[in-house]
């Protein structure tokens, strides 16, 4: 039950994520009105670095997401598809519970499990750290 409550509050996460790095990525090509003049030359630098974190938080929040859904799609297939009783002769072993319903999977098919949830959990990671590092680029928050 809290692998499901975590599941349910990862999707949530990673959906802000998702919405929140979509509404960034329309605001990277702002068109620079001609008339105004740039007296501090780090400003530019300045919109440069922010526009290059918008779309690192834009490529990792989209990231994070599909390697989740990748991830529930996957687990809800083995669930669906493996056997119910432990097979040591073609190495299912290795139990897997959804809600009580039990499977036996095998060591690959368990670490592509691991591996598509640690993933997105990575890169939602590494889209909150560019979040950071945009506010600390631009002095604000993306919007």
């Amino acid at each position: 039950m809290m692998f499901t409550w975590f599941g349910l509050l990862f999707i949530i996460l990673m959906a802000t994520v998702a919405a929140y790095s979509y509404k960034m990525s329309r605001q990277l090509a702002l068109p620079l009105n001609a008339d105004v003049v740039v007296l501090d030359k780090n400003v530019g630098q300045q919109a440069a670095r922010g526009k290059f974190w918008i779309a690192v938080l834009y490529l990792t929040g989209v990231g994070a997401l599909l390697a989740w859904f990748g991830f529930i799609g996957v687990f809800e297939h083995f669930d669906a598809s493996r056997p119910t009783k432990p097979d040591s002769v073609t190495g299912r072993i290795i139990p897997q519970s959804n809600h009580g319903h039990i499977v036996y999977l095998t060591e690959r098919e368990e670490g592509l499990l691991l591996s598509l949830q640690r993933t997105s959990i990575g890169f939602a990671f590494v889209s909150v750290l560019a979040t950071y590092f945009y506010k600390r680029a631009t002095g604000k928050m993306p919007s």
